[in-house]
């Protein structure tokens, strides 16, 4: 999880004083929203974003992931490529990996 960020340099920290292995895209690291609790951590990714990454952490399929959440598949697809471009990965499974890594996501069961 991000506790600390320097927009200036794109730095951060994984929450237990650990650098990150890589600076984070800058503009893509915003504070909590007025409707967040107060102690919310900083989020990288949309609240779509999050769980479109987080139903295929969860073994969906991108077809399914679309009729559950009522969107298209090019939509699914276009929240993915903007999850691997936010959280600097190359891959679908290398977003995945940090989204969980950073707090962004949980898998269930």
């Amino acid at each position: 999880m991000i506790v600390e960020f320097d927009p200036g340099t794109g730095a951060g920290s994984d929450g237990r004083g650990v650098p990150l292995p890589f600076p984070l895209a800058p503009g893509f690291h915003r504070s909590p929203g007025p409707c967040e609790p107060a102690g919310a951590k900083a989020r990288i990714l949309s609240p779509r974003e999050r769980m479109v990454i987080e139903l295929l952490a969860d073994g969906l399929r991108v077809s399914r992931i679309a009729d559950q959440m009522g969107i298209s598949e090019p939509t699914v697809a276009l929240h993915l490529s903007n999850c691997r471009r936010k959280l600097r990965a190359a891959t679908t499974p290398q977003a995945v990996a940090r989204a969980l890594l950073y707090g962004e996501i949980t898998v269930r069961g």
